[in-house]
């Protein structure tokens, strides 16, 4: 178990600009095709993906940290 957990946190961090990226397009293209009369929502919404994912990368790299 604890090795697993170790696995996939290090995936993670090499492999999350990547996934961060392939979020953030979804959100912006679903948006763009949704949204097509508000843009401040649609910023906003663009704008909160990539808090969300910057804030799971400071997680993960936290979490790597403590484990070693």
């Amino acid at each position: 178990m604890w090795y697993s957990f170790w696995m996939i946190n290090r995936w993670l961090l090499l492999n999350y600009d990547t996934l961060g990226a392939v979020a953030v397009l979804i959100t912006t293209l679903f948006s763009i095709s949704t949204l097509r009369d508000g843009a401040g929502l649609a910023g906003l919404c663009i704008t909160s993906a990539m808090a969300f994912t910057n804030a799971g990368n400071q997680f993960s790299f936290l979490t790597f940290e403590k484990d070693q």
